[in-house]
C-alpha cells in the first residue's frame, strides 16, 4: 500500500487503498495527486488525491503486463497502449488530464520490452521518447565433458 511520510520523521499516512495498486508512482507537479498503476497485471492507471485519499481510475489500455510503461509529463499521462497482450499494435499514447481524451502519438518499434519492464521516458518538450527495446536473445546448450 502506498504511504507518505515526512523526511524528518513522523507517522506514515496511507494514501492508496487500492488492493493491488501503488506501483510505480508519480506525483503531480503541485503535489496534489499521486499516480499509479492498478497492479502488475492490471492495465489501468489511477490517481489518488493526497489530502483526501480519494482514488479515481483514469484510463484502461496500458500494455498488459508492462506496468512500468508510463510516465507523467507535460501534456498528461504518456503510456504504451495496446489492444493485445503481445503488444503487436503498441502505440505511444497520451491521456490529457484536463479533457480526459486519449490520442495516439507514435507507433512503438517491436519487439516489446519483457513483461514487467518498460523504462518509458518522454522528453520535456514531448517530441521524443525513449524506451527499452529487447534484442533477440539466443542461448545455446553446450555439453562439457570431464567437468568437475
Amino acid at each position: 500500500l502506498l504511504q507518505r511520510r515526512a523526511l524528518d520523521g513522523g507517522a506514515s499516512v496511507q494514501i492508496v487503498r487500492h488492493a493491488q495498486g501503488g506501483y510505480p508512482t508519480a506525483s503531480s507537479a503541485d503535489g496534489r495527486y499521486v499516480y499509479y498503476t492498478g497492479g502488475r497485471t492490471d492495465p489501468s492507471i489511477w490517481r489518488a488525491e493526497v489530502a483526501t485519499g480519494k482514488e479515481e481510475k483514469l484510463l484502461e489500455g496500458l500494455l498488459p503486463g508492462c506496468w512500468a510503461c508510463w510516465e507523467l509529463g507535460k501534456e498528461g499521462l504518456y503510456y504504451i497502449g495496446a489492444s493485445t497482450a503481445t503488444g503487436a499494435d503498441a502505440k505511444l499514447m497520451v491521456f490529457d488530464l484536463e479533457t480526459r481524451k486519449t490520442r495516439a502519438l507514435a507507433e512503438v518499434p517491436q519487439p516489446m520490452p519483457p513483461l514487467g519492464t518498460g523504462a518509458l521516458s518522454v522528453g520535456p518538450d514531448g517530441r521524443r521518447f525513449l524506451m527499452v527495446r529487447v534484442s533477440r536473445a539466443n542461448t545455446d546448450v553446450m555439453r562439457v565433458e570431464g567437468f568437475r
